[in-house]
């Protein structure tokens, strides 16, 4: 079974996690690691780490962060040469919905549902020419 790692920036991990729970119920397989102002880069390897080495590291990990260019994004990417870890950025809650829902282990699966997550954010005003 595929795990999700969750990094993002303050408590929106948790919040966007608790989202999903009401959308699907209860989830097993999401983990959320919040970094803080007051946490540094190594704190936040040694927590996405903790969370690979307790439920090991034969699993497809899927580690989601909140923004491309930003600080949990840059961290992480050194898990890539250690672990079996296919990264993502840019979290949002369609974006999660649809990887939830799908096969994990293809990667052109993941692949197209990055692609179609770009679809769902949108100007509404726009799509109702108000």
């Amino acid at each position: 079974m595929s795990k999700i790692i969750l990094v993002t920036h303050g408590d929106f991990a948790k919040g966007i996690l608790s989202s999903m729970n009401v959308i699907v119920g209860e989830t097993s397989n999401i983990y959320p690691v919040c970094m803080y102002q007051d946490t540094s880069r190594e704190s936040l390897l040694s927590s996405v780490v903790e969370v690979i080495e307790k439920h090991g590291s034969n699993h497809t990990y899927i580690l989601i962060t909140d923004i491309p260019g930003g600080s949990t994004t840059s961290t992480c990417v050194q898990l890539l040469e250690k672990y079996s870890i296919k990264m993502i950025s840019g979290l949002n809650l369609g974006l999660l919905l649809e990887l939830y829902l799908s096969d994990l282990s293809d990667d052109d699966v993941i692949s197209s549902v990055v692609k179609k997550s770009k679809d769902l954010v949108m100007f509404i005003n726009e799509k109702l020419s108000v």
